[in-house]
Formats: structure tokens, C-alpha cells, sequence
């Protein structure tokens, strides 16, 4: 029996809140809000795994326009 690869947290998570019967509306919104913190990351030359509690704080700092977006 082949053994799966190791699924990502966001797959994970995904699969949790489908389990759970999310609307569709919601794991929509929740898929833009990962695609955006995603890409703030990658800005950040960061990804999922490395990311910090600051690195979260800038994120919320930016997406309320007080900046937030430069580098680490």
C-alpha cells in the first residue's frame, strides 16, 4: 500500500471545514484570506511553515492600511 505525502496545513485545514459542511461562501472567503496571506509571505520571503507572530501582526497591520508590507 503506497503511503500518501504528508498534506499540507492548509489542505488540512481545508478538509476539516468540509468535513464540517462549510457553505460554500465561506470556504471561498476563506480561501481568498490564505491566497492573500500566502502571498504576503512570499513577499516577506517567507512561507506558511516559517512564518511568525510578527510576520502575522504585519499582515493584519497592512490589510488595516497601516503598513505593515516591507521585509522582515
Amino acid at each position: 500500500m503506497r503511503r500518501c505525502a504528508r498534506s499540507s496545513p492548509v489542505s488540512s485545514w481545508f478538509r476539516s471545514l468540509a468535513l464540517e459542511r462549510k457553505d460554500a461562501k465561506t470556504m471561498r472567503s476563506y480561501a481568498y484570506s490564505v491566497l492573500m496571506l500566502l502571498h504576503f509571505l512570499l513577499a516577506r520571503e517567507a512561507d506558511l511553515r516559517s512564518a511568525t507572530a510578527t510576520d502575522l501582526g504585519s499582515l493584519r497591520l497592512w490589510r488595516q492600511g497601516r503598513g505593515g508590507g516591507g521585509g522582515r
